[in-house]
């Protein structure tokens, strides 16, 4: 009887109609390859991301003092200070797009979309402001790291770099797809 629904008969009676029953969730072999190259595509461009944000912060922080008249410039940095603000850079920013935006979509976005009374949104404008700072920030400085790539790097870097617009487009996609990317390929690996 627990997967029983109770029906309303035209008399006043109630009936049970059977529910139906609920789809278990499957790990299919597919959604693991995709999972795997999102994963293989989108970590590589996060780790790309991160260290064009923090290139672009160095180069913030010498522009700051030199505005300010400070006779001082980010020295050369030892290569796992450098590793290790690529990753702090990288979680952070990710974690502030991803889990602190101010608007999260219903769980079952698909089909509760335009539900809107299922949508949260943040109420306080302070939340708002400093969540915008931070991805103006982010894609500020992506901007800033990538407009001076490495000489031995590919070509590609050059050209984009050689262009405001396609490099503005490219700091943005740097932004938001990877950590998407990423996030993705985790969920579908594990069959979520």
């Amino acid at each position: 009887m627990s997967n029983l629904q109770s029906v309303r008969l035209e008399s006043g009676q109630r009936a049970e109609a059977p529910r139906p029953e609920p789809i278990p969730a499957t790990r299919s072999g597919a959604s693991r390859v995709v999972g795997v190259f999102a994963l293989l595509i989108g970590i590589p461009f996060w780790l790309e991301a991160a260290r064009f944000t923090r290139d672009g912060w160095i180069t913030f922080i010498d522009w700051l003092c030199a505005r300010f008249g400070i006779p001082w410039q980010v020295p050369a940095l030892r290569w796992e200070v450098m590793v290790a603000l690529v990753v702090l850079f990288g979680l952070g920013y990710s974690y502030v797009e991803i889990v602190k935006q101010p608007v999260r979509l219903p769980r079952n976005w698909r089909l509760n979309f335009f539900n809107f009374t299922l949508w949260r949104i943040e109420r306080r404008w302070e939340a708002w402001i400093v969540w915008t700072v931070l991805i103006v920030s982010d894609v500020a400085t992506t901007y800033t790291g990538a407009r001076n790539p490495d000489p031995s790097g590919l070509a590609i870097a050059r050209d984009i770099a050689a262009s405001s617009g396609t490099l503005a487009l490219y700091a943005i996609l740097l932004t938001f797809i990877p950590d998407r990317l990423a996030r993705y390929g985790w969920r579908a690996l594990l069959g979520g």
